[in-house]
């Protein structure tokens, strides 16, 4: 797409999305847990003793392990997809933040014409929503873009993101359509939550007029495989 495309209205859905961009933590119970007696001695055990003990059948009593902590979810960690690829059409690009400007609610598509935006008002790859890209078709003073060959997509080819973590998910795409620049249903398309871990892909496409196209390429697909990558230290 060309720097003066226009992306589409993400009015309400910026709205909604402001929902998700803070959580809040619940408060746990504040009263100290009842120390339990060691076998034996009828007295409460130490509070510095590291395990809890429960007496086995056999009379012996044996450490209970303590559980490991749930890790927080990616998007909480800083997690990023920094390279999107397609296997089989020769698309293979690094992946910047995507910026939306506030005043009128519209996606920015990315400088370059060899990079991919990541929106982060949509879903983190992997994490159950709707991940939002965008992609220059072509620009002028360079010619055919990162997603220049996007309209050679078919349904059931491989899209494939690496995070910043090194997990790599691996994605079908469901379908491939064109919409008209003005008038699309891109609320819908373009919702962080769909009930289900998909992609949606975009780019300019259709008749060049007026410095800029008059259709949008989709591409829309859904999680098929992740393989974890080296987790933080």
């Amino acid at each position: 797409m060309r720097a003066r495309a226009v992306y589409g209205t993400l009015a309400a859905v910026a709205l909604l999305v402001l929902g998700f961009l803070y959580w809040s933590g619940s408060g746990g119970d504040s009263s100290e847990p009842a120390r339990a007696s060691a076998p034996g001695t009828g007295s409460g055990a130490s509070p510095d003793e590291p395990a809890v003990f429960a007496r086995e059948s056999g009379g012996a009593r044996s450490p209970t392990a303590t559980p490991e902590p749930t890790p927080l979810p990616r998007s909480q960690r800083g997690i990023v997809p920094v390279r999107v690829t397609f296997p089989t059409n020769g698309i293979d690009a690094p992946v910047i933040e995507g910026d939306v400007d506030a005043r009128i609610n519209q996606m920015v598509p990315p400088d370059s014409a060899t990079d991919v935006a990541w929106y982060d008002y949509s879903a983190l790859p992997g994490e159950g929503g709707n991940a939002v890209f965008a992609g220059h078709v072509d620009l002028a003073n360079y010619g055919p873009a990162v997603f220049w060959a996007l309209r050679n997509a078919d349904p059931g080819d491989l899209v494939q993101v690496v995070l910043s973590d090194g997990a790599l998910l691996t994605y079908s795409i469901e379908f491939t359509e064109l919409y008209p620049a003005v008038g699309g249903p891109w609320n819908e398309l373009f919702s962080p939550q769909i009930g289900t871990d998909a992609l949606t892909i975009y780019t300019c496409e259709g008749n060049f007029a007026d410095g800029e196209y008059d259709q949008r390429r989709v591409v829309r697909a859904v999680l098929v495989d992740v393989q974890d990558g080296a987790q933080p230290s």
